[in-house]
């Protein structure tokens, strides 16, 4: 049996739904039916057994950068989620990709969970990986930030009240990379490297605040801050095992962002209304529970690998 081959025009359907499940491969998270312990992680081989798959299946349901749709859906989401009600929410949003990924309209349950089509305030683009002569990765990647002008923002349908068009920005970012096998090395930005746009005052493992460039009046963070960083350099963190590496953009729930009306008049308390709003949707989270307002997902091809 071949892999099933990607429906022309699904690209970006499939690229989400391989995201979710690198998503739920990162966090680790697990059915009842799993056998798990405290500090155990999701490998390719373990996946792969309790899915009854390939591992080389396995590898490319989870490439982003170039997926492939599993045939059926139900194995994984048993896998990842069982019956946890904490991943009800996690669950229906890889079921409803699924499906969107083989060409099926208007599939019920709950809405898109990705924050950046919602609102584009970040752009993250990882590119190909490229190897030094060391023989680990380097990254290129695009990151810049904008403010969203004039956005329909519609509340809960059970608030009952009329969408409001806003305009929005981040103003307290946290830009970090997630790998089970692979880490940023010392002499980057996420370690001792030194930048202006680096906030250093609150430290977070393979993580940096960001503090700028801001826009003219001094609010939110506007521009590339890392322009003069194209790539980052990364390392193996022990063994010869590969996997996803997620570039990701977060912001915490006080502070992070800059809401605004479109019309220029009152913000205050309606401001602070759509930020709860936001954060009640079921957008992603990290670890720490901050709204991640973009994310992607690149991995090393070992092939191209100079030894």
């Amino acid at each position: 049996m071949g892999r099933p081959k990607r429906k022309d025009g699904l690209v970006t359907e499939h690229r989400e739904l391989a995201r979710l499940m690198v998503a739920a491969f990162e966090a680790g998270d697990h059915g009842e039916k799993v056998p798990w312990r405290a500090g155990k992680h999701w490998t390719y081989p373990l996946l792969a057994d309790q899915t009854g798959s390939s591992v080389s299946s396995v590898r490319s349901y989870l490439n982003v950068g170039d997926p492939t749709r599993p045939g059926h859906i139900n194995r994984f989401l048993e896998a990842f989620f069982g019956a946890r009600p904490e991943h009800k929410a996690k669950r229906a949003a890889m079921q409803r990709a699924w499906h969107l990924a083989g060409g099926k309209k208007d599939v019920p349950g709950v809405r898109q969970r990705v924050f950046s089509d919602t609102a584009p305030v970040v752009i993250l683009t990882p590119n190909n990986v490229e190897w030094d002569n060391t023989g680990n990765p380097l990254v290129p990647f695009t990151l810049r930030f904008r403010r969203e002008k004039g956005l329909t923002f519609k509340f809960d349908a059970e608030e009952a009240r009329d969408p409001v068009s806003i305009d929005i920005a981040v103003v307290k970012p946290l830009f970090s990379i997630r790998s089970r096998h692979w880490m940023p090395r010392q002499d980057t930005i996420f370690r001792e490297k030194k930048h202006q746009h680096v906030d250093e005052s609150d430290a977070l493992e393979d993580a940096v605040w960001i503090k700028g460039p801001k826009h003219k009046g001094g609010v939110w963070i506007d521009g590339k801050p890392f322009e003069d960083e194209p790539k980052i350099a990364i390392e193996h963190k022990g063994g010869d095992q590969n996997g996803p590496i997620t570039f990701a953009v977060s912001v915490p729930r006080t502070g992070g962002l800059h809401v605004a009306l479109a019309d220029g008049e009152g913000v205050g308390a309606v401001a602070d209304d759509i930020i709860e709003a936001i954060f009640a949707e079921a957008f992603h989270k990290d670890a720490g529970g901050r709204l991640e307002v973009a994310s992607a997902t690149v991995t090393p091809d070992i092939a191209k690998r100079q030894e």
